[in-house]
């Protein structure tokens, strides 16, 4: 009733109204109405997200502006809120000339208006061309490799959306204050920044299933077209864009400056982009929940996450440290901290092999230990089972030797010179025995 691209359940605040919530789906691009993403506990600041107004030059919604006070008032430990538009200002502009745009400080009350500059999806397509096209390259030199990054522009684009993670993120944290995101429709970019600030802000979602719930509820409930994104159809090529790249790499260039805080490795980031591809796991089929429940794809697909989660030995990260290593993190985002990811783009290069990682040795070694412990474990407990009595070697008749041995306790003495029977070691007797070579022995 509301919006067909957003899944059966939203979160929308209390005081809106049912007239409230209509009334902001029809002035938003899709109807995609402010809904709440990330509630942080710590002082209730609310990140919520949505598409862009059809606010032209000069139009105004009066149901939109109270639906924005509404999430505002939810936080009373501020006074302000955000509203923040990942596209460039005059991307912004531009589509103010097609009855859209963005929103009008003068028409919201205490809100706080800034522009990002996360490019369109255009952009982005024909940068990671570029950037094949120099990974592609033979035998390059260090400066054509250099040049070619550059020209790229690739991490530019990776540095830019990791910046408006950082300042969602320090918004809620620090400023205390709630957030509204929106691009063109909110499936695109919002989708990118609103998931790392959920990663920097709650280390739940840098654990296996944390992180499954974040792809799950910012990306493939909330409606991000995974089918025209990845081209899985032949369909329009202008629609093909690294979406979803840019925010598994932006992961990645996390972990190398926070190597502690992740419960899982590389190569579980790799894992995941493949089968956004491949196909093969119902979860990037459709490009929202309404058309995956009509395709019927819940029922004649399975999920991916079970496949990952019966692999989790070998995709775990042997640094994570818990929660206790960084409950928040705050990564610099100055040019130096950017490195070029070859474990994604160059992995198949023959030059690259045979190589060894540090990680996979440290995982390789933590494997072999908890085999080795287990194998201690199950000794340890045989251990009741043997650990019985040994036959007295004072005894010079058989049949008391095998009486010995049957008996649960210590047998009597046998004559003189007989000694009592120490469990797992030589008797006393057995060192007189040796003494008086006359004597007979129990065999």
């Amino acid at each position: 009733q509301v919006c067909s691209t957003y899944p059966p359940e939203i979160v929308v605040p209390r005081a809106a109204t049912k007239a409230v919530v209509m009334g902001s789906s029809r002035f938003r691009s899709r109807g995609r109405i402010p809904v709440l993403s990330y509630l942080y506990k710590e002082n209730n600041a609310a990140l919520c997200r949505c598409s862009q107004p059809l606010a032209g030059f000069s139009a105004r919604c009066l149901e939109d502006e109270q639906m924005l006070q509404a999430i505002r008032e939810a936080n009373p430990g501020c006074p302000f809120m955000y509203v923040v538009d990942t596209r460039p200002k005059l991307n912004a502009m531009a589509n103010r000339a097609a009855g859209k745009g963005y929103e009008n400080e003068d028409n919201y009350e205490n809100i706080r208006f800034k522009f990002i500059g996360i490019e369109n999806i255009h952009v982005m397509r024909s940068s990671l061309q570029k950037l094949l096209e120099v990974c592609e390259m033979k035998s390059p030199s260090m400066s054509d490799f250099l040049t070619g990054l550059e020209n790229s522009g690739w991490l530019r684009h990776i540095k830019a959306v990791m910046d408006a993670g950082v300042f969602l993120a320090k918004a809620v944290r620090e400023e205390r204050a709630s957030v509204l995101v929106h691009c063109s429709d909110g499936w695109d970019r919002t989708a990118q920044v609103c998931s790392l600030a959920g990663l920097l802000l709650d280390p739940f979602y840098r654990t296996f299933k944390g992180f499954m719930v974040l792809i799950e509820k910012e990306w493939i409930a909330m409606g991000h077209k995974f089918s025209h994104r990845c081209g899985h159809l032949d369909g329009d090529p202008k629609e093909v864009s690294p979406v979803f790249t840019q925010f598994v790499e932006c992961v990645w260039q996390l972990m190398q400056q926070f190597p502690c805080s992740f419960e899982f490795n590389e190569r579980f980031l790799l894992e995941i982009h493949d089968h956004v591809y491949s196909c093969q796991f119902g979860n990037f089929l459709g490009t929202c929940h309404k058309e995956r429940e009509e395709l019927r794809i819940f029922e004649k697909t399975h999920s991916l996450w079970p496949f990952l989660l019966q692999r989790k030995q070998e995709l775990r990260n042997p640094l994570y440290r818990g929660f206790t290593a960084y409950k928040e993190l705050r990564p610099n985002t100055l040019p130096f901290s950017f490195q070029f990811w070859c474990g994604m783009y160059n992995r198949f290069d023959k030059g690259m092999h045979p190589k060894q990682c540090v990680l996979d040795q440290l995982l390789s070694c933590m494997s072999q230990k908890v085999t080795l412990e287990d194998n201690a474990s199950e000794l340890e407990n045989k251990l009741p089972f043997l650990d019985g009595p040994l036959p007295s070697e004072g005894c010079s008749s058989p049949k008391a030797g095998a009486a010995a041995a049957k008996a649960p306790t210590p047998p009597q003495d046998c004559g003189e010179g007989a000694a009592p029977v120490l469990s797992n070691g030589p008797s006393l007797g057995h060192q007189k025995h040796k003494e008086s070579p006359a004597q007979p022995r129990d065999l």
